[in-house]
């Protein structure tokens, strides 16, 4: 189902209680979440740290948030795919190559394409989540405010 209201809501909000409007918050608790008060530095205060094993050996340390955050994370992340699916529908674009964070794709859909190939390249990128922060998600979403640069 493809949701055009949000995505003509999210084009248009300028403030930070349009946001959390369209995300079904309080712009309180969009606030609280996001500049925990009190704490010097609130990325570390929504999230716990902890490891677990690699199957190569070694140690893979999981930052994992709070339910507040997840929560959060999970209302924009069907925010933002409402709003792919209205772009890549405007402008007839079928996305066949990413399983990762898409809806309806998984590890296993993406096993399914490589199953019985002869060759498979697996990476694992250190730290990918770590290398992003607040100003390189700022900058993509302000040079992709219009769906590509379509207005």
């Amino acid at each position: 189902m493809i949701h055009r209201r949000n995505y003509l809501l999210l084009k248009q909000a300028k403030t930070k209680p349009e946001l959390a409007s369209i995300l079904g918050v309080s712009a309180s608790f969009l606030t609280r979440v996001l500049y925990k008060p009190g704490v010097k530095s609130h990325v570390n205060s929504h999230y716990h740290q902890f490891e677990i094993a690699k199957k190569s050996g070694g140690i893979r340390i999981i930052n994992a948030p709070s339910d507040e955050l997840k929560d959060l994370q999970r209302k924009l992340s069907d925010l933002l795919l409402d709003c792919k699916a209205v772009i890549y529908l405007d402008n007839k674009v079928e996305c066949t190559l990413s399983h990762g964070f898409e809806r309806e794709r998984s590890i296993i859909t993406n096993a399914r394409v490589h199953r019985a190939k002869k060759n498979v390249l697996n990476l694992d990128l250190a730290d990918f989540f770590g290398s992003f922060n607040f100003g390189r998600v700022r900058g993509f979403f302000i040079a992709n405010r219009y769906g590509g640069g379509k207005n």
